[in-house]
């Protein structure tokens, strides 16, 4: 945000009306007529035809495969940075395995219980955005932006030939 500047607020609440909210209504929808575990591949199967649906369903599992061999490394770096220590090459790999089997037994439990924790999670998550955003701007409205100044016209633009990629 900081390097969009301004902009970037209106930029977050486009995307957020422009592509969050209707993919989380077509979930919402899909999930209630098809309240099955399979997700991706039970939604094409019933929309479409069965090779498409286990095409979808392949497809779904690229940027979990993706996510989970990068997450934990991000995620022991980030910690590592963060509180400032330094684990030698058998504990960054093991401390990356523990996150990732972790991922995975929460990924095997019932679909109600993940659900249930998701559910908290996504509560905390919008709380801890919503306080940062106000803390944010309190500071910004206190303190002034030194690095880029307040202008309404550059926070209400969505020239997306110029802010596009905070989009």
């Amino acid at each position: 945000i900081a390097g969009g500047g301004w902009a970037s607020i209106s930029m977050w609440l486009a995307g957020f009306v422009l592509f969050l909210a209707p993919a989380a209504a077509a979930v919402a929808e899909l999930g209630g007529m098809w309240p099955a575990q399979g997700g991706v591949y039970i939604w094409s199967y019933h929309t479409m035809s069965e090779q498409l649906a286990f095409l979808g369903g392949f497809l779904s599992w690229i940027p979990v495969i993706l996510a989970g061999t990068l997450t934990p490394v991000a995620a022991v770096a980030f910690f590592s940075y963060a509180f400032g220590f330094q684990p030698g090459l058998t504990a960054n790999i093991v401390l990356q395995l523990v996150l990732l089997w972790g991922c995975v037994a929460f990924a095997m439990r019932k679909l109600a219980l993940t659900q249930s924790i998701a559910r908290g999670v996504f509560i905390f998550y919008g709380v801890l955005v919503t306080a940062v955003f106000v803390a944010g701007i309190i500071v910004a409205a206190r303190a002034g932006s030194s690095a880029v100044p307040f202008s309404a016209g550059e926070s209400l633009s969505f020239n997306f030939g110029k802010y596009g990629w905070v989009f």
